[in-house]
């Protein structure tokens, strides 16, 4: 799940296993804006996705064994751009360079002016995440413990310099750990590395030494603010999303009810953070900086979820409605056409819960659009009957 260079568009893929389908939403109203059906029935599940310049990038994974390719298409008339053979991608924030894995396994960065193929290197291990520096000068490679046959440990392999030549390892501190996120802060200086049986830590890029730590353990993400003032965690034990103050490691906010997480992107305003919880889809919050001054205007809805889902009945809409205001929950097909609606009118803050019966729509794909003062929570739903 990424959010648009210019924050206009947030996309994501399939919310289930054979869901091989891109969803591009209007980050403002949740509206769907376009949705980049997958191209054959042997991709079921999105692999990579990013977005730069002004086009939206996305692999996906194969069911008969045939390498994925990354699929670089134009945001404005969603024509095809450049297919590159890979499985996941980063792109640098200027948008210059484009980093993959591709068979082998192998590692390549592209000149996404030219397509020039920059660099192309083999991976000595069980590679499991990326992350390119803003301005492409460095990339990190997080590398899994793989004692089944080479008895490495867990590892950041980090590449700098002319033509990425100069290569340097971090081991992890605890030899089983997995690096399960990889980002770079926005000034480039510094890494931080998401260890799912470890803290979060963040390293010196320039010499690799350990620059802070936190104790946020079983953090599958993470994520700079824009303004690197900040860290965005999720802690798999409590289920919830933090926010932590870069330099005194001290916690800023906790929110109060999460959910699996399985993606965390901060808008490039800084005012919203958006996170994927399964199964529910994309869950936009106010990223409470300084909980003190918080812009309550900018989302009314938070915590929205639908259950069970897949749907076979009836289903369960619960969110919680910051301020009294004239809301309405509606329910759209895979098109964008409105069928139902479930709710419209007046209704004071609080909790709310809807019963949705489904009998009488066909199984397929299904949108709930939750909305208030111009401020939507929309939630992809599979019907199976």
């Amino acid at each position: 799940m990424k959010y648009s260079t210019d924050g206009r568009y947030i996309a994501t893929g399939g919310n289930t296993s054979n869901d091989g389908n891109v969803y591009m939403y209007d980050s403002q109203t949740g509206a769907l804006v376009h949705t980049f059906f997958r191209d054959s029935i042997d991709y079921y599940q999105i692999w990579g996705l990013d977005f730069a310049k002004n086009w939206i990038a996305f692999s996906k994974d194969s069911i008969n064994g045939s390498y994925p390719y990354i699929h670089i298409i134009d945001i404005n008339n969603f024509n095809l751009i450049k297919k590159v053979k890979g499985s996941d991608f980063k792109f640098s924030k200027n948008g210059k360079f484009l980093l993959c894995v591709s068979k082998g396994p192998q590692i390549n960065i592209y000149n996404t002016d030219t397509w020039e193929l920059l660099y192309t290197n083999g991976i000595d291990g069980c590679y499991f995440s990326l992350a390119i520096s803003p301005d492409g000068s460095a990339f990190a490679v997080g590398m899994d413990y793989d004692g089944s046959y080479c008895n490495n440990p867990a590892r950041i392999e980090i590449y700098k310099g002319t033509n990425w030549q100069d290569r340097s390892t971090i081991v992890a501190q605890k030899k089983f750990s997995t690096f399960y996120d990889l980002r770079f802060s926005n000034d480039g200086k510094y890494l931080a590395a998401a260890s799912y049986n470890d803290s979060i830590r963040v390293y010196n890029v320039e010499d690799n030494s350990l620059y802070k730590s936190y104790l946020f353990y079983q953090s599958p993400v993470v994520a700079f603010s824009n303004d690197d003032k900040y860290l965005v965690t999720y802690n798999d034990v409590d289920i919830k999303i933090g926010i932590w103050d870069f330099q005194s490691c001290s916690s800023v906010y906790i929110y109060p009810k999460g959910g699996t997480q399985r993606s965390i992107d901060i808008s490039p305003d800084n005012n919203n953070i958006a996170v994927v919880r399964c199964p529910s889809g994309i869950i936009v919050y106010n990223a409470q900086w300084n909980p003190s001054s918080v812009l309550e205007n900018l989302i009314q809805i938070s915590q929205s979820i639908i259950y069970p889902n897949p749907i076979n009945g009836n289903a369960n809409i619960e969110f919680l409605l910051l301020k009294p205001f004239q809301l309405s929950v509606q329910i759209f097909n895979s098109a964008s056409d409105p069928l139902i609606t479930i709710f419209s009118g007046f209704m004071e803050s609080g909790n709310k819960s809807f019963i949705w019966n489904t009998a009488g729509l066909p199984s397929g794909m299904y949108f709930c659009r939750v909305s208030a003062s111009g401020a939507a929570s929309t939630i992809q739903v599979l019907i199976q009957h």
